[in-house]
């Protein structure tokens, strides 16, 4: 067995920019701030989880506000 590294692995094999090119499914407000801070993009859908009743439209754009500010 070999030791596992401290910290995050790369993806092998390595390809150039792939950080930058990931893109997250956030069902969540709070997995949209996590996707955020990690540096992924954002990709919003109709599988955005129901958080405070508010019609779709509106949670969806609370959503991405979340994610801009974060």
């Amino acid at each position: 067995m070999f030791p596992n590294p401290s910290g995050l692995l790369r993806v092998e094999p390595h390809a150039q920019g792939l950080r930058d090119r990931v893109w997250w499914g956030a069902g969540s407000n709070a997995a949209t701030v996590w996707a955020a801070e990690k540096g992924m993009n954002l990709q919003s859908s109709t599988l955005k989880n129901d958080e405070g009743g508010l019609p779709f439209h509106v949670q969806q754009a609370n959503q991405i506000r979340a994610f801009r500010e974060a």
